[in-house]
């Protein structure tokens, strides 16, 4: 008898053991089905006409000589901006050499101190840090360089133009989903807020338009920021998993800009479910990037706050055409008018063009095709009969 006791008290033990070392079933996220829900609206292939030509051109018919100078060339955003610009230049004949910063403050100060030697006709400049690029601007200014600047400025007054969208309200847009987001559930939402690079104009207003919303509201948001993301994925992506696997009170995400970080962090720390999921993670973000729009459909993405390389690049490149190229005053501060995206609207025009810039450079990858968008009354696009004499 004592022997069977022995072997049943052993197969309890040994029982028990396997059931120690068996893993937990974690519950996991429904992984994303990126299939969109609707086709992408293919626009039509036709090249547009062409009211620029000749605009780039000096009286003696060489052209003149512009300077891009991103802060980075290594994002969707970039490469749209890059093609419109690159594009438009070529319709009005006039060069555009592009210059990349690899988000590296002190090489675009090198870079800016080269273009004052070579001695170009205007510059074009997306600042890799607002206040460290001010002397360098400033002197390429006394040198009688017109400056332009685009989507990230310099703190300087000492600009020609700058092209952009006002965000400010991009972060109102998100901020004002979130108190929508908290009155639904009746809570407090406790949201966590993935900054962009901190040393970056376009940054900070995003962050300030969010706090002007949600911090009316202390009974129904919370915040936590990230560490510097200096707009990296990698980066991006960290912040967002660590910061939900530690801290499980989370319940919202806002990304300053929509780069894969957002979702992947998500993804990781399993909390990325669907919207009909009571675990959905409410998820705002600004920019309209093929990716955020890819989650956007996949049903994980919730809203996007527009920010487009569209429209600014197109804004300051007729900017620099019109005063360089025609003789042309230009309003000083070009800021075009955000918006949302969601799912309901995301294939509805503006301006004439896909709702959403991250469609059409998915779909239509030649800027050839890209059409010369119109904005009455914000800035017009130049024609050889704008040129004042001289030009």
């Amino acid at each position: 008898m004592r022997k069977y006791i022995i072997l049943l008290m052993l197969a309890i033990l040994v029982s028990a053991i396997l059931a120690g070392c068996a893993a937990p079933k974690a519950e996991q996220p429904i992984e994303p089905d990126f299939t969109p829900q609707t086709e992408i609206p293919v626009p039509e292939l036709v090249i547009p006409e062409n009211p620029m030509e000749g605009v780039g051109l000096k009286p003696d018919g060489t052209p003149y000589n512009f300077a891009l100078v991103h802060f980075y060339m290594l994002s969707d955003f970039q490469v749209c901006a890059e093609g419109i610009s690159h594009t438009l230049m070529d319709r009005a004949g006039a060069e555009l050499t592009s210059y990349d910063s690899a988000g590296d403050a002190n090489k675009q100060i090198g870079i800016m101190e080269d273009l004052v030697i070579i001695g170009v006709d205007g510059i074009n400049i997306q600042a890799a840090d607002s206040v460290a690029m001010v002397p360098s601007t400033e002197k390429a200014i006394a040198a009688g360089i017109p400056i332009f600047m685009w989507d990230h400025g310099v703190n300087t007054d000492q600009y020609i133009s700058f092209s952009t969208h006002d965000q400010v309200d991009c972060g109102r847009i998100c901020g004002k989903f979130m108190v929508e987001q908290a009155e639904k559930k009746g809570e407090t939402l406790n949201v966590y807020e993935t900054w962009g690079a901190t040393g970056h104009e376009g940054a900070q207003r995003r962050h300030d338009g969010f706090h002007e919303i949600v911090d009316q509201y202390p009974d129904l948001i919370t915040v936590m920021e990230s560490p510097d993301s200096e707009w990296l994925t990698e980066k991006m992506m960290s912040f967002v998993q660590d910061a939900f696997s530690a801290n499980p009170e989370l319940g919202a995400l806002y990304l300053h800009g929509s780069l894969p970080g957002g979702t992947e962090g998500l993804r990781n720390a399993n909390r990325l479910f669907p919207p009909d999921d009571p675990r959905h993670v409410p998820y705002a973000s600004i920019d309209c990037f093929p990716n955020i729009l890819r989650d956007m459909r996949a049903g994980y993405v919730d809203i996007v706050a527009i920010h487009d390389p569209w429209e600014e690049a197109d804004g300051a490149t007729k900017a620099m055409l019109l005063y360089v190229c025609c003789g042309k005053p230009v309003p000083k501060d070009i800021f075009f008018t955000s918006g949302v995206v969601n799912r309901e609207n995301m294939y509805n025009a503006r301006y004439g063009k896909g709702m959403t810039w991250g469609d059409w450079l998915t779909e239509v990858p030649d800027f050839n095709y890209w059409p010369i968008l119109d904005y009455p009354g914000i800035i017009e696009t130049p024609t050889v009969n704008m040129k004042e004499p001289g030009f």
